[in-house]
């Protein structure tokens, strides 16, 4: 199979960013050919991607960010345990609610 390369490519940061299907590079030996996965007009910005990643990646990997970047989530640890602990609707959902197991106690309905 093909042998991975890492090279220097200049001119290659005169090009934006666009979050879309990665840019595909070609190489020969008298060639370095840019492979778009979008069609452009004549006298259109003609941009390249890295990928479909998300911002966090952008930001590491590249230095930037895109602020419509449809890839782009959000993870928060451990947030589902901290709200079914601590957000009364949570907790009322799970059957946590004091005046909830109050009400059946009162009412003489445990088996």
């Amino acid at each position: 199979g093909p042998k991975l390369a890492y090279v220097l490519m200049p001119f290659i940061d005169g090009f934006n960013h666009k979050t879309m299907p990665k840019t595909e590079f070609e190489f020969s030996s008298d060639a370095f050919r840019l492979r778009s996965p979008a069609t452009y007009a004549q006298n259109e910005e003609v941009f390249i991607s890295y990928g479909l990643l998300g911002n966090d990646e952008l930001a590491v990997r590249y230095g930037f960010v895109d602020p419509g970047n449809p890839q782009d989530t959000c993870v928060y640890e451990g947030l589902l345990s901290w709200l079914q602990a601590n957000h009364e609707p949570m907790k009322k959902a799970a059957g946590a609610a004091p005046d909830r197991a109050k009400a059946v106690r009162d009412a003489r309905l445990e088996t």
